[in-house]
């Protein structure tokens, strides 16, 4: 997760330098601003842009839905990118993040 974590500070210093408008959404659970809950059609940011604008970045964990991204996203001007990890390598950083070595050990 570290380039993920790199690569996610890098777009929001660039947002930020430029006064861009960042899509933020709280997770189903209120755990925090640092995902979209992409199963839904309903899906909505939790901040509007700025009166007049529309949105520059969304730098969040997510599958990507079209339907639900250009809703979201400008269509005509939205660039795409992504970070794609070995299934082996997500796989232990998941079971690192929530905790399965610990409850192992008992």
């Amino acid at each position: 997760a570290v380039v993920s974590t790199q690569s996610t500070g890098m777009f929001y210093l660039y947002g930020v330098r430029r006064r861009s408008n960042f899509v933020l959404q709280r997770n189903s659970k209120n755990e925090g601003l640092h995902e979209l809950d992409f199963s839904s059609a309903n899906t909505r940011p939790l901040l509007a842009p700025r009166p007049g604008q529309q949105y520059n970045i969304q730098c969040q964990h997510g599958i990507f839905r079209p339907d639900v991204e250009h809703r979201i996203m400008p269509k005509e001007t939205s660039f795409y990118t992504t970070i794609i990890r070995s299934t082996v390598s997500h796989f232990k950083s998941a079971f690192s993040f929530f905790g399965a070595e610990n409850s192992m050990r008992k």
